[in-house]
């Protein structure tokens, strides 16, 4: 599975909202996942089955959502995260 992450932008009251509604399932310096699983598939690094979230990012005071829900790994490895 090739996975193809695109960002959309979105507003910081959403990300903020998102981000006070749960701890985050994962958290790093500009972006998070949101605390519940959205579903279970196939990881595209790990090739294991593994819960998916709704990724968020901040880059400067841009920010963003990925297009698809995200394995810990594959948020880790998007390139987007510090």
């Amino acid at each position: 599975m090739t996975l193809l992450i695109a960002w959309n932008s979105t507003t910081e009251g959403r990300f903020d909202e998102m981000l006070g509604m749960l701890p985050p399932a994962y958290m790093s310096g500009n972006g998070f996942l949101v605390g519940e699983a959205y579903d279970h598939r196939e990881c595209s690094i790990s090739h294991r089955v593994a819960p998916t979230f709704t990724a968020f990012i901040r880059d400067g005071e841009n920010y963003y959502t990925a297009s698809e829900p995200l394995t810990i790994a594959e948020f880790k490895a998007s390139g987007m995260v510090s």
